[in-house]
């Protein structure tokens, strides 16, 4: 057995512990496993947030059930970011635009259930170059928390 083992899940595929590599040459791991998966044509990062193989197995299945759900997730998520951070409520062709233009990017599930889903701006007209949308939704599905990360 190997001191960091892969999780192969039959419709996300496999997740692998993260890790970085520096110039030296030494490799250090992370607290995370992560893969790719391609959805209507785009990637998208997967990401589970934790070291422990069997617990990456668990939430593997929210992300799987996250993924059957993933367009009226990313929908909600859009609508979301427009609204949180537009001056005035947003108009149907305000959270058109946004659905258009924001992309998901990394699909996360974290310890509890919650899942974060990170987004580009593809058009680079609303968040600043290194800055991204993310949408935290809970155990089941709420949205809990609208953010800019960098």
């Amino acid at each position: 057995m190997t001191a960091h083992p892969d999780v192969t899940h039959p419709i996300l595929g496999t997740l692998s512990r993260s890790s970085f590599t520096l110039t030296d040459g030494d490799v250090h791991f992370m607290d995370s496993y992560g893969g790719e998966i391609e959805v209507a044509g785009a990637t998208i990062e997967l990401l589970v947030e934790s070291s422990d193989p069997k617990v990456v197995e668990a939430l593997a299945e929210r992300l799987a059930s996250a993924l059957a759900q993933l367009p009226a997730l990313v929908r909600r998520s859009t609508d979301a970011i427009v609204t949180e951070f537009s001056d005035e409520d947003p108009t149907d062709s305000d959270r058109e635009e946004a659905a258009r233009g924001l992309a998901l990017q990394t699909l996360a599930a974290a310890q509890g259930g919650g899942l974060v889903l990170h987004f580009d701006d593809t058009t680079g007209e609303h968040f600043p170059e290194g800055y991204w949308p993310a949408v935290y939704l809970g155990p089941d599905n709420e949205i809990l928390d609208v953010t800019v990360e960098a």
